[in-house]
């Protein structure tokens, strides 16, 4: 769960793959894309 926040930082999935987001951004800001 360390990696989550951390390729979340490099790699903004909520912008690219809006599917993936919804896991990483889930842990990161607790779902905040949607």
């Amino acid at each position: 769960m360390k990696a989550a926040p951390a390729v979340a930082r490099r790699f903004p999935y909520h912008k690219s793959m809006p599917g993936k987001s919804l896991l990483t951004t889930d842990k990161t800001t607790g779902g905040k894309t949607q």
